[in-house]
């Protein structure tokens, strides 16, 4: 019988994007296109978020993207003005 994938470093993915990108959930939320609801208990170890949470959050992350990595301003703060 074959298992399901953990969603574990899939979560652990969004997680630490919000966390590196410096956004709030209602940030993230309006980036996302969801209602901050979907994304409270985002940094809880049982959060469950539902498969479209999973892909509007992963849509705005590159696909080159990985914990650890800086993520550039003009991608952390979309339409914010950078300082001169």
């Amino acid at each position: 019988m074959e298992t399901q994938p953990s969603l574990g470093p899939v979560l652990e993915r969004l997680q630490a994007y919000r966390k590196a990108a410096d956004l709030s959930y209602s940030r993230l939320a309006r980036l996302a296109g969801l209602s901050r609801a979907a994304l409270l208990g985002m940094d809880a170890e049982d959060w469950s978020p539902s498969s479209t949470t999973i892909r509007a959050i992963e849509s705005l992350i590159p696909s080159t993207w990985r914990v650890g990595d800086p993520v550039p301003e003009t991608i952390a703060k979309p339409g914010k003005a950078r300082a001169a």
